[in-house]
């Protein structure tokens, strides 16, 4: 992990910067839980002495961390001509608060990256026949309006465990590695929550993809979405975690439930309480597409428009360009964002 310079490090070492050790996940608490779109209880007796330096520097040492510690370009040790071009779009926009906390980031073995907490354009085109894929999805909330920063903790955290893996291609055990990474940003957060005096409910929903030709990985905890299009048609790998998809998984609603419920997680990433990391395996083939996204967007869009706007712009960027600018439109109070993905032909 890169060392940021010394004056952000002096604001690390005020704030108690974390020192994380491996676990283990484990099985959640029901209750770590959060409204779309609202902070904690301001009921809450912990105080919010969390500066905005300190703050600062966090997202400081984040965006250098990224940049020196994801891929270098290396070459692609099998044939190209067996890789499908992979073709990235990002896209994100700020809901009606000043601070957008989604974060989202794709990175490739190849070195290209596109993420929100680098100042690079969203729409820089990102085409390769990378043998191996990371991209990440997360959306803060709660904790005194510091759903940012958990987000972007824990895309971190992914993003620089990972970053090993994406340089060299060493057989590993991705599920359990996503799964111990999750919880290690459990354990940060917690940290965090307990050094800053923040409310231990703030956290963020996390879905990672990892993608090593043709095999698909996802690890996922929260209300974020991973769709796999194929042939026209949109299906959902993940889950939400939410309390009225637990409710219907148990027969005790049918349809929609009350919109309080529909948003209201059960498993997150937070200071509070472990998160329970739900793994999926997929197969992909030539010319499917992945779509991740907040529920910024699949709240405003349904499947059918998503899986049309999908396919009706063809280019990866212009595709995830276009969704977020159509739940914009729906009037979305939550901040937005998609993360596209297409495997073109061999």
């Amino acid at each position: 992990m890169g060392r940021p310079p010394d004056h952000v490090n002096a604001e690390l070492r005020e704030y108690g910067h974390p020192t994380v050790t491996r676990s283990t996940p484990a099985n959640p608490t029901p209750g770590a839980a959060r409204p779309t779109g609202a902070a904690c209880p301001t009921s809450s007796k912990i105080p919010c002495d969390i500066t905005a330096g300190m703050a600062a520097a966090l997202r400081t040492s984040m965006t250098q961390e990224l940049s020196t510690t994801l891929p270098r370009p290396v070459p692609v040790t099998r044939a190209a001509s067996t890789l499908p071009q992979t073709d990235v779009g990002l896209a994100t926009a700020v809901g009606i608060h000043d601070v957008n906390e989604d974060q989202a980031l794709v990175a490739t073995s190849r070195g290209q990256v596109l993420a929100t907490l680098q100042p690079t354009p969203l729409t820089a085109p990102v085409r390769d026949r990378a043998l191996r894929l990371l991209a990440v999805v997360a959306d803060g909330m709660g904790g005194h309006g510091h759903g940012d920063l958990a987000s972007a903790l824990v895309v971190r955290h992914v993003a620089t465990g990972m970053a090993p893996h994406l340089e060299h291609p060493r057989p590993f055990d991705a599920e359990a590695t996503l799964s111990e990474l999750l919880s290690e940003a459990h354990l940060q957060l917690r940290d965090v929550a307990l050094r800053g005096g923040i409310e231990p409910h703030f956290g963020t929903t996390a879905t990672v993809a990892w993608v090593e030709w043709p095999r698909l990985v996802v690890a996922h905890v929260g209300d974020s979405r991973l769709y796999l299009g194929r042939r026209g048609r949109l299906r959902a790998v993940t889950r939400d975690h939410t309390m009225a998809e637990q409710l219907r998984e148990r027969g005790l609603t049918e349809g929609p439930a009350h919109p309080r419920l529909e948003s209201t997680l059960w498993n997150a990433v937070n200071g509070a309480a472990p998160p329970q990391v739900e793994l999926f395996e997929e197969v992909l083939r030539p010319h499917d597409t992945i779509l991740m996204c907040t529920d910024g967007l699949h709240g405003a869009l349904g499947e059918e428009t998503m899986a049309r706007l999908l396919w009706k712009s063809a280019p990866a960027p212009g595709a995830a360009a276009r969704l977020v600018e159509h739940a914009k439109r729906t009037g979305q109070r939550d901040d937005v964002s998609a993360v596209v993905l297409r495997f073109e032909g061999r």
